[in-house]
């Protein structure tokens, strides 16, 4: 019985996970649109890497690993992880 409901947490959190991110990327798009020009630029400018990349980086230095920074991008700083 706890093994099921258990299963079931898991399920429904992911399924959850799921719906959450097919809802917000229209948004975050439109959004996204809004944005001046000129902030979008210095937002780029500033931003260490894409996104995956970034959250690779960050889930492999919990791990206590180095990926380095892919070919081709600047290298900004790691922000300390926040394990609070």
């Amino acid at each position: 019985m706890r093994v099921q409901r258990g299963l079931a947490a898991i399920g429904l959190g992911m399924l959850g996970g799921y719906v959450g991110t097919k809802v917000l990327e229209p948004v975050s798009m439109k959004l996204y649109e809004w944005e001046p020009e000129a902030d979008r630029r210095r937002e780029d400018a500033v931003r260490p890497g894409p996104p995956h990349f970034i959250a690779a980086r960050k889930t492999a230095q919990l791990l206590g690993l180095d990926l380095g920074a892919p070919p081709g991008l600047k290298r900004a700083p790691d922000p300390p992880l926040n394990r609070a």
